[in-house]
């Protein structure tokens, strides 16, 4: 088993020619650190927070060490698998208390300090709804501490117990059912909520009580929900737009004038034409409830017609839409499904392509592809794209695409190459756009983990690849074994510099040392039932302990992983 381990590469001096402006802020949106699952509203993946950099060194025998804390939280009955970690803001203090965590089967409050992270409360999700894919990624805080969280037939609003108090209890506020829309094609197979995201405020609008958010299903249906605060109920606002696809593609990036952008797939039986990015918008009415969605366009990308093996996403794009802004223009960014993978830029007012460029990695070994089921990360007009088509030829042979991902990632199976791109107006005609390739890394793999961005006044650093070179810098190693693989989730900059990223069974983070006065590696196995809770040390020799809990914690975790494993048996 390969170790688990962050890179990160730092560039100095902000100095540039090329626009890195702020995404703006949506004010539905919990205003500190990660509160949706790909950053912000334009999901580009980036931050003005700071991570651990250079100062965090300190002299050692051999040379520079790390002086970081590396701290885990494991817990395989209620954290298995949590893939964002969204926190809640500030109350009145100088950090977070905590983030909220969605895992296979619970979702979680876990409470942070410099030295420590616990669970607070954790609320299981009805078996019905237990979702394996994406279970809940796709949800967001507001900054008065709801969490909305879309997993199967329902979308959940939960907040807290306490008012104003995150470190209480899980309250669950509303939820909004699928089988009760009455504007949903509720008939279609196997279709479920897959993403859920605030819409921006309306210009003056002063009416802090309700909120609007966007929806889409599994099997591409979009609408948009009301949540009135009042009342803690939700109301269907808008008709529902039916994208006729097989497959939503990811998270729904939104602007400011109530644009909505989405990405589908078309199903193994499709043909790679069908696969189209949309722009879909919403337009309020004087009746609250009659709002109006209209798809503004639709236009296709390439994809093969076939199944690719190695592929986690067979057929069509592996990405959510990415939006960036050069010089007050929005566009959007994906990568295509077609072979070899392209990067594509389109214009935001009329789908239209800007750019295109091929995706090649610098060129890989005979045998290996490339394929991008990861969102562009997005620093202004500079763009990364890391691979992850399967290398190894028995996970290959897998036939079930979920399984074979699952299966892939658990291994360690690691996809080689990132790639770092500059959109840009061509310099030969302005009124025209390119794509540069600027370094490409053939001998790193990114794997699972979504790669992250983080800025600040003095250093630029992407997580997983040097911003400006693609040098090697430093890393640090999080573990060995199954429980260190991220599993998809996004490598994130929280609180006090500390980056954090779920794994299989729970959180793992560092800290500087500065901020933190945990002096080892903390590694606590816990185990939490309602009524009580039993707390188990990891021996550190690598192997998993021995479980001894109460009676009604070993019936949780026997229920929850029966679950899970059943699941596991439909997929072989």
């Amino acid at each position: 088993m390969r170790p688990s381990i962050v890179l990160l590469l730092a560039l100095c001096g902000l100095a540039s020619s090329q626009i890195n402006e702020e995404v703006p802020q949506n004010d539905n949106l919990a205003k500190f650190a990660w509160p949706i699952a790909l950053q912000n509203s334009y999901s580009d993946q980036s931050t003005d927070l700071p991570s651990i950099d250079r100062g965090d060194f300190k002299s050692g025998p051999f040379g520079p060490v790390l002086d970081v804390a590396r701290q885990s939280l494991f817990d395989p009955i209620v954290l298995l698998g949590p893939t964002s970690l969204l926190y809640t803001d500030r109350k009145g203090g100088d950090t977070s208390d905590g983030f909220w965590s969605s895992s296979f089967t619970d979702i979680c409050k876990v409470s942070r300090t410099t030295t420590d992270l616990g669970i607070v409360d954790c609320f299981k999700k009805p078996d019905s709804d237990i979702d394996i894919t994406p279970h809940g990624i796709y949800s967001f805080v507001t900054s008065d501490n709801y969490y909305f969280n879309p997993n199967g037939r329902r979308i959940f609003a939960l907040s807290d117990a306490e008012e104003g108090e995150f470190l209480s209890d899980i309250r669950v506020a509303a939820e909004f059912l699928f089988d009760g829309s009455d504007r949903l094609d509720t008939t279609i197979e196997d279709d479920r909520f897959y993403a859920v995201v605030p819409l921006y405020p309306a210009a003056g609008d002063t009416d802090s009580s309700s909120l609007l958010m966007a929806y889409i299903t599994f099997r591409a249906q979009v609408g948009v929900l009301s949540f009135d605060r009042e009342t803690e109920t939700f109301t269907e606002v808008s008709n529902v737009v039916a994208l006729d696809q097989e497959e939503d593609g990811g998270e729904l990036p939104v602007d400011e004038l109530g644009n909505i952008y989405a990405v589908t797939g078309a199903s193994a039986a499709g043909n790679g034409e069908d696969n189209k990015v949309f722009r879909i918008q919403f337009t309020a009415s004087a009746d609250p409830t009659d709002g109006v969605l209209e798809v503004i366009w639709a236009s296709a990308y390439e994809s093969v017609d076939e199944p690719a093996i190695g592929r986690i996403t067979p057929i069509g794009s592996g990405s959510s839409p990415t939006i960036i802004d050069l010089d007050g223009e929005l566009f959007i960014v994906i990568t295509d499904g077609s072979d070899p993978q392209k990067l594509v830029v389109y214009h935001a007012d009329d789908g239209s392509v800007a750019a295109f460029a091929e995706v090649t990695f610098g060129g890989l070994p005979d045998g290996l592809s490339s394929f991008s089921d990861q969102s562009v990360l997005a620093d202004g007009t500079d763009l990364y794209v890391v691979n992850d088509a399967l290398t190894d030829e028995g996970i290959k042979s897998l036939l079930d695409p979920q399984f074979r991902s699952l299966i892939a990632v658990l291994l360690g199976d690691s996809p080689l190459g990132i790639q770092k791109f500059e959109f840009k107006r061509d310099p030969e005609d302005q009124d025209s756009f390119v794509l540069e390739s600027i370094w490409t890394r053939n001998d790193t793999f990114i794997a699972n983990g979504i790669p992250t961005l983080s800025r600040s006044e003095t250093q630029k650093k992407l997580l997983y690849g040097d911003a400006e070179t693609g040098a090697d810098e430093l890393f640090i190693k999080t573990g060995c074994d199954l429980r260190y693989n991220s599993l998809f989730a996004a490598t994130e900059v929280g609180d006090e510099q500390e980056l954090i990223s779920g794994v299989l069974f729970g959180v793992v983070r560092a800290i500087p040392k500065d901020q933190s006065d945990t002096s080892v590696t903390s590694e606590l196995w816990t185990m939490k039932a309602r009524g009580g809770a039993t707390q188990i040390t990891w021996s550190g020799d690598d192997q998993y302990p021995a479980w001894s809990s109460e009676a009604e914690g070993d019936d949780s975790f026997t229920a929850k992983w029966e679950v899970f494993q059943s699941w596991l048996d439909t997929q072989i």
